[in-house]
């Protein structure tokens, strides 16, 4: 772990962070992060690691703590930032995030990081760490945690040698990333009845990074966010769900926003009757747009935070990872890769599906083909879409203009809304708005559904023609 300005702990003053606290320590384990071939054997067997180490921080053990770190890996023997060379095969590298909660002694954390294994095969090494902390005696005091480490393959055929791994990461870091917060405390009864619901979330203090291997549509994203809620929970009512929509972008080289993400938080919140502070923990789950390099994603990991009944503010901090449309619908074709992608926290269970196409006067044809809508787990609804053919041609230049798109019989529909028509680089960008579906297919026979859907949709001009690949967000309709 890396001690330093901005990574460590970092409690909540009432709406804002107040301050940093360093954690440094070591992560180690018995076995390579990649000693089998096959993902299967990672299913059964994934490999136990334990971190342990040293905080400052003094304020009393019910104080809750965001925990934010940053982990690589580091060879004491040799001083280099690799892995030892545990089986003979060669040592690789990985670097990334921890992220999670501290709170009365307990340690609930999560840590996602890009690895590289000896062959040049990469992807993301993902696990939850769960421990304890002790009190400040001195000036520092111990913690503990251990979990399992799961590598999941994304690319092969890297030739950024080991030793230089960390360093490349650290060169494709953007610390630019922003967000927004609009969500709402929703409290249930036992038989799922809504007693009450506030729109109250939002976030007064943010920070974010995207990182990733140089050249690769995939990387990590993680956000520290802290806010007000003008509302809490009420400990006495059964059950306490929260949502929020989170979004924001990130400036490119020359301090443009060229990157554009929208995220679904959800999970619950629990807190005792009585008690100074409440937990936070859910799931995240979005999609995202790089105009620069014309590509869609999908996002989606894990949250975790607390919130102060007195003060009606709330803490959490995120980490995922993103991946490219075509990648991730690629994966979600085979029971591998959707094991791989839940293993990632990245909804791919399959909904159902539409084809959806319109035209006017700027656009002769439209089409977003197989629109695709995933959930966590069968029977939920969805909380993303993607599609891997949107495109279309168009008679003039499209920048600014709409078109309409329906399917199904108008059961489901959506705009098309082009922003960037780029034909010296031929490279074109688009928001979907709008988007209302009442059913679906699913293996060809329909499906009733009643969501909104929106996102972003990008990809390559070629004369009049333009095609690509769209994701984004669904929420349930009001």
């Amino acid at each position: 772990l890396y001690p330093g300005p901005e990574w460590g702990l970092s409690a909540d003053a009432g709406g804002y962070l107040d301050y940093y606290e360093d954690v440094s320590g070591l992560l180690g384990t018995t076995e390579s992060p990649w000693y089998m071939d096959q993902w299967e054997d990672w299913q059964t067997r994934p490999v136990e690691a334990v971190l342990m180490g040293e905080y400052s921080a003094s304020d009393p053990i019910d104080t809750p703590y965001l925990w934010h770190d940053v982990t690589y890996s580091y060879d004491v023997t040799t001083g280099s930032n690799t892995t030892f060379d545990l089986d003979g095969n060669g040592a690789g590298a990985f670097g990334g995030y921890v992220a999670g909660s501290w709170r009365n002694g307990d340690i609930n954390g999560y840590l996602a990081a890009i690895y590289l294994d000896p062959d040049g095969n990469a992807g993301v090494l993902v696990g939850d760490l769960l421990g304890s902390y002790f009190p400040a005696t001195t000036s520092s005091s111990m913690f503990e945690a251990d979990g399992t480490l799961t590598p999941v393959p994304l690319a092969t055929g890297i030739t950024i040698a080991p030793a230089d791994f960390y360093n490349e990461l650290q060169a494709n870091t953007n610390p630019t990333l922003t967000a927004t917060v609009d969500g709402q405390f929703i409290q249930t009864d036992t038989d799922g009845t809504i007693l009450d619901s506030q729109g109250t979330l939002t976030a007064t203090q943010m920070a974010g990074w995207r990182q990733g291997i140089p050249g690769q549509d995939w990387g990590l994203l993680m956000l520290i966010l802290d806010g007000t809620t003008g509302y809490n929970p009420n400990p006495d009512y059964s059950y306490t769900e929260w949502g929020a929509v989170i979004s924001g972008s990130a400036l490119n080289i020359n301090g443009d926003p060229n990157f554009r993400y929208e995220a679904i938080a959800s999970g619950t919140a629990v807190i005792e009757s009585g008690a100074a502070y409440g937990d936070i923990v859910g799931t995240l789950a979005g999609g995202w747009v790089d105009i620069d390099r014309a590509t869609t994603g999908v996002v989606g990991g894990k949250i975790a935070g607390s919130f102060d009944p007195t003060n009606l503010s709330w803490q959490a901090v995120a980490l995922g990872v993103n991946i490219e449309t075509g990648k991730f619908l690629e994966m979600t074709a085979t029971e591998t890769g959707r094991a791989q992608l839940t293993a990632l926290s990245i909804p791919n269970i399959e909904v159902g599906r539409a084809d959806l196409s319109g035209s006017n006067a700027v656009f002769t044809e439209a089409h977003m083909n197989d629109v695709t809508f995933f959930a966590y787990r069968s029977g939920e609804m969805a909380k993303i879409w993607a599609s891997g053919n949107v495109g279309g041609t168009v008679a003039s230049d499209p920048t600014g203009q709409s078109v309409a798109l329906s399917g199904l019989g108008g059961l489901i529909s959506a705009n098309l809304n082009m922003q960037n028509w780029n034909t010296v680089d031929n490279k074109w960008a688009a928001t979907v708005t709008g988007g209302q579906a009442s059913q679906l297919l699913k293996d060809g026979s329909p499906v009733n559904v009643n969501v909104n859907f929106h996102g972003d949709a990008a990809g390559q001009i070629a004369g009049s023609d333009f095609s690509g690949t769209g994701s984004g967000v669904v929420t349930p309709v009001n």
